[in-house]
């Protein structure tokens, strides 16, 4: 016996949203709102990374969608990582016998019918809807390769997943968000002193003064399109269209024009993909690339206009979220001595120097958790990327008065670490960071997930992706009062690792 799942497929989804949507709909239920935190664009200048491809440092800047989707919809998203196949299989098996479908991370390597299989690594997802136990296999079903009924081996289970999520059918906290609500989200998320316009623009500048085709593609040849640079550009333009599928949702006749205008966005950004492959064609591709990035500023003020429309819609001054201009961020680049993110090519060394993060770390770029906002400004894509507490005292070199200090902060083993936050009259307050490991166990529900990536292996001088995701959690210090912050100063325990400091 199996769940009744049939697929669902769209072009602009990715393999997690293709099977979301495939439940969400088998149970008649709508999804719409889970992309709202779609619309988005940061770049990682030049400032502190000088090596890096122009694509790496294109950043979507796309929002959590479990969250929207469990509040607005009833669909409640956990996730699950195990240490033992067995614990996994029993975890499968109980879920499946209560009629919760379970969606499992995979490795596309030992996927049967993926196109990555026996021939590379790469993160998919597959939902689970029963097991057949005499053929010792899963039965699954796969939205985004339209597939209505295949099989994993369960001998394999240990080669391709850790981790799984279980979907089930709660009831909605709210119908549908104010449009005002939705405005004062959209422009807190896009807008301050590091905002959308500034990065396109930032763009624009990088592809008339280092961008190189041939260095793009890179190790990828004739799959120019799995590059970064053309897989991110496909990520902005499908958010777009995404996010103005929301926005429809939502059915404001004031929100119309921006569903239209978002649209024509989503073409705009596709059609810049487009010329830049063009460009490789060309004898002169600076003649063409100079019409993508005079192309990429008027895009960046159309993009700025509509923000705008958002901005009006807020109400009152109550109602407007803090620019990232009234938060205070430690320097992270002069403090950081070690490495959790890294790439194929150059490997992090971060957790006894085997593990670490196979994607980017954001620079010059902002990380919303929640209500708290981040700044990364330090990562190079070579350099380092954390502290790892060792007893630092971390000034603070502002006058400001801060009601709240918070971190984005790792733990490479269950283990705790003090924190002794001094103000200007040098009264102390203590903090007591806890955390489980990184990569196993389910994050604590009381802490917002920073950052979520897939882990990596580096062995025998090469790097292979694992079936774990590493987290980075956001942490939160309320101060009895509102003071002057004259300093940090952390406990020595190596196994915690400090990514960004913040004060608000």
């Amino acid at each position: 016996m199996s769940l009744a799942i049939t697929p669902f497929k769209h072009e602009t989804l990715n393999c997690l949203e293709s099977q979301i949507i495939s439940i969400a709909l088998s149970w008649n239920k709508r999804y719409e709102l889970m992309f709202l935190g779609k619309w988005g664009f940061s770049f990682r200048s030049r400032e502190y990374d000088t090596a890096s491809i122009t694509g790496d440092r294109i950043l979507t800047q796309m929002d959590d969608t479990f969250i929207p989707l469990e509040y607005y919809h009833g669909i409640k998203m956990e996730e699950h990582q195990v240490a033992k196949t067995s614990a996994m299989m029993d975890l499968i098996q109980l879920y499946l016998a209560e009629n919760v479908p379970v969606i499992l991370f995979v490795d596309s390597y030992w996927c049967p019918w993926d196109p990555g299989y026996q021939t590379y690594h790469n993160m998919h997802f597959v939902i689970v809807v029963g097991i057949d136990e005499k053929q010792e296999r899963f039965i699954c079903v796969d939205g985004f390769y339209d597939k209505h009924r295949e099989h994993l081996p369960l001998k394999d289970l240990h080669q391709y997943c850790s981790v799984c999520y279980s979907i089930r059918n709660v009831e909605k906290k709210q119908s549908i968000p104010s449009t005002e609500e939705v405005a004062a989200y959209t422009w807190n998320k896009l807008s301050g002193e590091y905002g959308m316009k500034e990065a396109i623009i930032s763009f624009s500048e990088d592809i008339i003064h280092h961008f190189n085709y041939t260095e793009e593609i890179g190790r990828y040849k004739d799959k120019w399109w799995a590059s970064p640079l053309f897989k991110r550009l496909i990520k902005v333009s499908q958010g777009r269209l995404l996010f103005a599928e929301a926005l429809h949702f939502m059915n404001d006749v004031r929100l119309s024009p921006i569903v239209d205008e978002m649209k024509l966005a989503s073409r705009n950004w596709e059609n810049l993909r487009v010329m830049l492959l063009k460009s490789s064609h060309l004898a002169d591709p600076m003649v063409m690339l100079q019409r993508v990035a005079n192309k990429l500023e008027e895009m960046a003020e159309a993009e700025a206009q509509i923000l705008q429309q958002f901005s009006e819609m807020v109400q009152t001054d109550e109602t407007r979220h803090q620019s990232i201009d009234r938060h205070y961020y430690v320097e992270m680049r002069y403090l950081v001595n070690n490495r959790a993110f890294g790439s194929f090519d150059t490997p992090g060394n971060f957790c006894d120097g085997l593990f670490f993060l196979a994607h980017d770390l954001p620079s010059t770029a902002i990380w919303a958790v929640s209500s708290t906002t981040f700044l990364m400004e330090s990562y190079d894509g070579y350099s380092h990327d954390n502290m790892t507490a060792r007893g630092q005292r971390v000034d603070i070199e502002s006058e400001q008065y801060f009601e709240k200090v918070d971190l984005l902060i790792a733990f490479t083993k269950k283990t705790s670490c003090q924190v002794f936050i001094e103000n200007s009259s040098g009264e102390l307050q203590e903090w007591l960071l806890e955390g489980e490991h990184w990569i196993t166990g389910q994050a604590d529900s009381s802490k917002d997930i920073g950052y979520s990536g897939q882990m990596a292996l580096y062995e025998k001088e090469k790097v292979r992706l694992l079936p774990q995701l590493g987290r980075i959690c956001a942490l939160r210090f309320q101060l009895r009062e509102a003071s002057q912050v004259a300093a940090l100063t952390f406990s020595f325990n190596e196994d915690v690792h400090i990514f960004s400091i913040t004060l608000s």
